[in-house]
């Protein structure tokens, strides 16, 4: 049996924290404090993020793959206050994090992110990065922008889209399955005000360097999506938030799990998801499987 890698996906953590302060009300922030308080705060709870992050570390991944918004008004207390979190989930060397729009509510986000000491590392301007981990190459790509009131798009911009495509590549040839890991969803999946601003150049890029797999966050739903490229069409898996209560019947909070081996000349990707039942208990839904040829 060839080597397995498991990749371990959650996004849109949303930790409960303390208030904007003072003239942060004035700002997105405020705006965002608002949307928590009419009714956000009632689905996203700490008592599924709990009991999730608990069962993730049991599960003992070899990567962990941290989608973004883990904070929700971008405020410097924030940051402070969701570095334990981060450090309880693992250490730098084992959690790949890239931000989300909650992060980069406004101006001036990279200086604050950076009170996340080491587990900012990979929000500075070298990204987009190359985490690599057994068979796995890890992709970490940032799609969060500041932008203006009731907008929570993103962008990646011509020189990092070129530069996600040479590190896409890079796993090719040093023969590591390509799995890329940015916030928004690079399909058409969201509306313009949500979405991906460039989205179209980021999945050509994706389509001609050929990523065997997308993950994302931001629409606190599973997705499923896919781009086409010449060869096959790369699956783009949306991840429900990992603190959302099952208050319309339907979703709960959930992380992935990722597992990665070669069979003869492709790639076999494994998903299972990790989430809760009505009584908030564990289970295992029916793993996704994907096969992605081998490119050289």
């Amino acid at each position: 049996m060839s080597h397995r890698t498991r990749l371990a996906h959650l996004s849109d953590i949303h930790l409960p924290s303390s208030l904007p302060r003072g003239s942060q009300w004035l700002s997105k922030c405020g705006l965002s404090a608002l949307s928590w308080l009419a009714g956000k705060r009632k689905k996203h709870l700490s008592s599924i993020t709990d009991i999730l992050q608990q069962d993730l570390i049991d599960s003992a991944p070899d990567l962990i793959a941290v989608g973004g918004d883990v904070v929700n008004f971008g405020t410097s207390q924030e940051f402070q206050a969701s570095q334990p979190w981060l450090q309880k989930l693992g250490t730098t060397d084992k959690v790949v994090t890239v931000p989300g729009n909650h992060e980069a509510l406004t101006r001036g986000w990279k200086k604050r992110i950076s009170l996340w000491g080491d587990y900012a590392s990979l929000h500075e301007e070298q990204m987009p990065v190359l985490r690599k981990e057994g068979v796995i190459g890890l992709i970490a790509v940032s799609t969060a922008v500041a932008t203006p009131p009731f907008m929570a798009s993103g962008k990646v911009g011509a020189q990092h889209i070129k530069a996600m495509g040479d590190l896409i590549a890079e796993a090719h040839s040093q023969n590591l399955c390509p799995v890329v890991l940015m916030h928004h969803p690079p399909t058409d999946i969201t509306s313009r005000r949500k979405g991906l601003s460039d989205h179209k150049a980021v999945c050509q890029e994706l389509s001609q360097q050929g990523a065997a797999l997308v993950l994302h966050g931001h629409t606190h739903h599973a997705e499923l999506s896919w781009i086409n490229t010449p060869l096959n069409a790369i699956p783009v898996l949306g991840i429900p938030s990992f603190s959302l209560s099952r208050h319309d019947g339907r979703y709960s909070g959930a992380w992935r799990m990722i597992e990665v081996h070669k069979e003869k000349s492709d790639w076999i990707i494994s998903v299972t998801e990790r989430t809760l039942d009505e009584e908030d208990n564990l289970q295992s839904l029916t793993p996704l499987r994907f096969s992605q040829p081998i490119k050289k």
